[in-house]
């Protein structure tokens, strides 16, 4: 007797029809078992990329897919506010319906040390207050200098930078460079390069405007920077520690 054959393929994330003529709900085969909270996409980019390093690097431990094992998202900077994190309003939003288990990451905005305090308390060990103003504040100097490189008004051209003392910190509890708390745009043009009419990442002040200069478009600032990271050496102490306790995140919400 001739047994059975059959042809097993996987479906497109997009092809429902299977399921549906098997009543299978999508909340039982499509949602990740943990997600990581990030403020916006500049972070999840950079955030991906150190997971991936940290992968890459320990081999012989369980590898993780974003989407199933994880995923990420972005809770666009205040608006964590409208989530039930903080319990502040009737109207909040329950993160525990889109996902249980979840880590969360915040800037370590200055004037929200309260807020920092409560999510701390409501989330334990999967939250994470950065130690610096921003994510891109983790970049190392010398990712720093790469990034600004790929916006040099002549690509042909060399940027002039000057030699800026970064005073790397070993004590866990402070930031690891003298620009971890300042705003990264700001400190390149002020402190990093010589001839600001080299480069093109922000708009030069206005004569006499004393207002911080922000990078103009985090995200291809971003892109621009992860090109420059492709190994654990890249990465900042504190960069390497997050990618660490992410991982750890993961794999405690993928026991088998």
């Amino acid at each position: 007797k001739e047994k059975p054959k059959f042809n097993i393929t996987d479906i497109t994330k997009r092809s429902f029809d299977a399921l549906n003529l098997l009543g299978v709900n999508s909340s039982s085969v499509f949602l990740s078992n943990c997600t990581i909270w990030v403020e916006g996409i500049s972070d999840r980019l950079y955030i991906r990329k150190y997971l991936e390093i940290y992968q890459k690097e320990n081999p012989n431990q369980d590898r993780f897919n974003e989407d199933i094992h994880y995923s990420f998202v972005e809770y666009a900077g205040n608006n964590i506010t409208h989530w039930s994190f903080l319990d502040i309003a009737d109207e909040s939003i329950n993160y525990e319906s889109i996902s249980r288990n979840i880590f969360l990451i915040t800037d370590k905005d200055s004037g929200k040390e309260k807020r920092h305090k409560k999510l701390e308390k409501h989330l334990g060990k999967n939250y994470y207050c950065l130690k610096c103003l921003e994510i891109e504040n983790l970049l190392k100097p010398e990712v720093l200098k790469n990034t600004i490189q790929k916006y040099a008004k002549n690509q042909d051209e060399n940027i002039k930078f000057k030699s800026f003392d970064t005073k790397q910190n070993s004590n866990n509890n402070k930031p690891e460079f003298i620009y971890s708390l300042e705003d990264i745009g700001e400190f390149i043009y002020s402190s990093v390069i010589v001839d600001e009419s080299q480069i093109n990442i922000i708009a030069p002040k206005p004569s006499g405007d004393k207002k911080t200069r922000k990078i103009s478009g985090k995200y291809k600032f971003a892109k621009n920077a992860i090109d420059s990271i492709s190994c654990w050496e890249d990465m900042s102490k504190e960069a390497q520690d997050l990618a660490e306790k992410i991982y750890q995140f993961i794999g405690e919400n993928n026991k088998s």
